[in-house]
């Protein structure tokens, strides 16, 4: 089934990158790593199709971790996702969101693979992917030659000598195109080429060792979206990085997969939220909740809220993916409504 988000999402990401964003943009063979330059480039493009125009032959544009600054792609990929988002497991290490935009013949770098899950969701354009079983690249005598390059999640290995077309008979081919994604596990040779402008998002998610199998951890989760206390303090010991993080953190985290964002607030006047007779969902991002103290912690799309205990009928209602409407009624009902109309995820009647 195709998944439909929002190009313009994706750009604005890439345009509303800060400062000390890694970013790396490759015209014709020559890169630049400046996030500065890269940014200014950017803001002087309508889109990607008027950057791609800049070059003569290959561009490549590619933003490192972009849920640390723009938490509505994050959720915009959870509601394209919907519960497949789950689908590998929960893992034991980082989770990263990545843009890969342009149009080249090969993926910067050359074939390649790395110590994490790939999911690869192509927004705009066309991709062509290639994989290779790693005893097809022995036999044909590219390992010879492999690059290491060390990095904080474990080493990734280039064949920079070696082409698609010295070794594209042996490789696996999958074009992809807008709403399709698709996915590989860790230490799969791979290299992708676009033949025109193209806008694709790369979740990435490691595991806590570097060189060995990815653990994951499946979720527990009712009907509903309810997730014990037993199965979060399983994952907080299941996983390094949240083991001592606030409990608001890792609820946040479990609805995006891993991926931990900062705070994203779109609209929100609560007169309107108190005066409407009904809400609907409008995004199909899966919810996760769990019972904490004398409330709820409620997970949506990589953002999360506390409430009140009385507002676990609308905790059920978000929790159970329906689109029939909902009327709140009691306390913590309104605080949630509040909450999901904060961040863009539901509309009033």
């Amino acid at each position: 089934m195709p998944l439909w988000p929002n190009g313009s999402t994706v750009w604005n990401a890439l345009e509303s990158a800060p400062p000390g964003a890694r970013l790396c943009l490759t015209v014709d063979g020559v890169s630049e790593r400046s996030t500065t330059a890269v940014r200014e480039v950017v803001a002087n493009a309508a889109n990607i199709d008027d950057l791609c125009n800049k070059s003569n032959e290959s561009l490549t544009l590619y933003a490192m971790g972009v849920n640390q600054w723009h938490p509505a792609l994050v959720q915009e990929l959870c509601s394209a996702y919907g519960e497949a988002i789950w689908d590998q497991g929960l893992t034991d290490g980082t989770s990263r969101c990545d843009i890969f935009a342009g149009k080249y013949s090969s993926t910067p770098g050359g074939i390649h693979r790395e110590p994490c899950w790939n999911r690869h969701l192509v927004v705009q354009g066309q991709k062509r992917f290639y994989f290779w079983d790693h005893d097809d690249v022995e036999a044909s005598g590219a390992y010879d030659s492999v690059e290491t390059y060390p990095t904080k999640n474990g080493d990734e290995q280039y064949l920079a000598k070696t082409s698609i077309l010295d070794i594209g008979s042996s490789a696996m081919k999958i074009l992809t195109t807008p709403g399709h994604y698709v996915q590989w596990p860790n230490w799969v040779w791979h290299v992708a080429e676009t033949p025109s402008a193209s806008l694709a998002v790369n979740i990435a998610s490691y595991g806590s060792s570097s060189t060995g199998t990815i653990r994951s951890l499946p979720i527990h989760r009712s009907n509903d979206g309810e997730v014990s206390a037993e199965w979060v303090a399983q994952y907080r010991e299941f996983n390094p990085e949240l083991r001592t993080s606030d409990l608001m953190v890792l609820v946040a985290a479990v609805s995006s997969n891993g991926l931990i964002c900062p705070r994203l607030r779109i609209s929100g006047d609560i007169q309107e939220v108190r005066s409407c007779s009904a809400v609907c969902r409008i995004m199909r991002a899966p919810s996760v909740w769990v019972r904490h103290g004398d409330g709820i912690i409620v997970g949506l799309g990589g953002q999360a809220t506390f409430i009140s205990a009385n507002g676990e009928e609308g905790a059920r209602w978000l929790g159970s993916g329906t689109f029939d409407p909902f009327l709140p009624k009691a306390r913590g009902d309104f605080e949630l409504v509040e909450w999901l109309y904060s961040i863009g995820s539901i509309m009033l009647k």
